[in-house]
């Protein structure tokens, strides 16, 4: 039963981590699609997704949204409002608003790869190869930690320098660390500003 248990845990991690990667296909709309057209869809998922959640508290659902959220949701996440995969569509929102105006495009872009590509792997990597931890890390596992801190490095490359991309994972990282619930607001933006300013 246990083997069961666990096995099903990891294919709950494994949709929600799918949908959070899926997330990186903002940065190749973005150079197929204006940016008014990416910001309409970022906003309407934002106002589907928080009407889902408030209907869901009503005891209604809204079809797909509120069925995926309940399915993903981990522990005891559903007594409250599931937030996490709103602040990542409203982070990345943001960051292709203010690309090429208040920061560059391609650090908008490390950005939204740290809160992907760097979280969704420290996740399964975490889960699935985590075997140490220390008190510094909060909870989180060495393995999945140095797994956020080389896909942040290895993606953000393909936009920024490579001494740029290491400091971001560095710093990244250690912001993921102490973000609690809040690491797909904090991360991205703070990955962002720090490319940006570099």
């Amino acid at each position: 039963m246990a083997e069961a248990d666990l096995t099903f845990g990891l294919k709950r991690e494994g949709v929600r981590k799918l949908i959070h990667l899926l997330a990186i296909s903002a940065i190749v709309a973005d150079f197929f699609l204006s940016k008014e057209l990416l910001l309409t869809f970022g906003i309407i998922f934002c106002i589907a997704y928080l009407a889902a959640e408030y209907f869901r508290f009503k005891g209604e659902k809204i079809a797909f949204i509120t069925d995926l959220i309940k399915y993903c949701a981990r522990g005891r996440e559903l007594e409250k409002w599931v937030l996490t995969p709103f602040y990542i569509i409203l982070s990345i929102t943001i960051l292709i608003g203010i690309s090429g105006v208040i920061i560059t495009k391609n650090a908008a872009y490390v950005g939204i790869v740290a809160a992907t590509i760097g979280d969704a792997s420290a996740a399964i990597f975490g889960k699935r190869f985590g075997r140490h931890s220390h008190w510094i890390l909060k909870g989180k596992s060495v393995e999945g930690t140095f797994a956020f801190f080389v896909m942040t490095f290895l993606s953000s490359i393909f936009f920024v320098h490579w001494q740029t991309a290491l400091m971001v994972a560095v710093a990244s990282a250690v912001v993921e660390i102490f973000s609690g619930g809040f690491d797909n607001l904090t991360v991205p933006f703070s990955a962002a500003i720090l490319a940006s300013i570099l």
